[in-house]
């Protein structure tokens, strides 16, 4: 079995390839902690829609966005996670806003729902809303949030 690159998530092969411009963390559960105990997901902010693609495999090119979740273990209605990255988010600088963000917290979304068996419409649209808070206050703490739009 080979090991997976924690920047990309991907095989060792992979390494090497282009970097990101901005990686950041967005917190998905109890952002009181520590940010080292968060379960966060990875942004990645990539310079071209080609680099970000190096990433991805061929299937999966035909968007200029991607949210990835990771695996997890549910056994006797415990959820079982081999780190607390929950997914990756694939942006390209000057292709992203508002409905793209949303668009990609909603595939998260989705995933976190069918985890944890919620159905309840509240909680979860009081979960789209914290989530979406926190990537935007991540993404304008970035020094230079205002490149990676244009």
């Amino acid at each position: 079995m080979h090991a997976i690159d924690p920047l990309t998530r991907q095989l060792p092969e992979k390494v090497g390839m282009p970097e990101p411009l901005a990686i950041f963390y967005v917190c998905i559960d109890d952002c009181e902690l520590d940010e080292d105990e968060w379960i966060y997901i990875r942004v990645c902010i990539w310079d071209t829609v080609d680099e970000m693609y190096t990433y991805m495999p061929e299937e999966e090119q035909d968007y200029v966005a991607r949210m990835s979740c990771c695996q997890v273990v549910i056994e006797d209605d415990n959820i079982y996670m081999d780190e607390p990255e929950i997914g990756v988010m694939h942006l390209v600088r000057g292709k992203f806003g508002v409905g793209t963000v949303a668009h990609e917290i909603m595939h998260y979304i989705v995933f976190w729902k069918d985890m944890h068996h919620i159905d309840d419409e509240e909680t979860i649209c009081q979960h789209v809303g914290m989530v979406t808070n926190h990537f935007w206050n991540a993404f304008y703490a970035l020094p230079n949030y205002r490149e990676l739009m244009e």
